[in-house]
């Protein structure tokens, strides 16, 4: 999901298509719920939220939730034609208190991880969104580039398949 404002026009997109305001349409009602078109025109700048919808109804419902909601994974700057550093978008999202996906800190992967099965290895587990929940994996970001790469659980995997 994307929400993004450009010169006071706003807009919500799913991966491929901008849409209409629609009051029954998920995207929109995560957009108000969590009053992101608001939020956006608080910072001044042109900007889009990318992000995800999760929960009930959504993708299997993984984390077993009653509801939907959503996470901020970036934040692109519209007049600079370029992402926020990953550790910007997060410290924004804190400030504007808008949800981000789940942020576990920084680190080297060479001095944490000794082998790529390690890393492997550590993305299975429980959630932190429900401790019911298996959890998918990790995203790693670079935290210069921006460039990123997911290790998914094999008990994800065994699961979803």
């Amino acid at each position: 999901m994307t929400v993004f404002i450009k010169d006071g026009v706003v807009g919500v997109c799913s991966r491929n298509l901008e849409l209409l305001e629609d009051e029954n349409n998920t995207y929109w009602k995560m957009t108000k719920k969590y009053k992101l078109i608001e939020t956006l025109r608080s910072t001044g700048r042109n900007l889009a939220f990318q992000g995800e919808i999760y929960g009930q109804g959504i993708n299997g419902n993984l984390y077993g939730l009653d509801d939907q909601r959503f996470a901020l994974y970036a934040i692109y700057d519209i007049d600079a034609q370029c992402y926020l550093p990953p550790d910007q978008a997060y410290r924004t999202a804190l400030v504007l208190g808008v949800p981000h996906v789940p942020h576990l800190g920084n680190m080297r992967l060479g001095e944490f991880y000794g082998s790529m099965q390690e890393l492997i290895d550590d993305a299975d587990g429980t959630s932190c969104i429900n401790t019911k929940a298996i959890r998918e994996g990790f995203v790693y970001k670079n935290l210069e580039t921006g460039e990123s790469f997911k290790a998914i659980g094999s008990s994800y995997l065994i699961k979803k398949g």
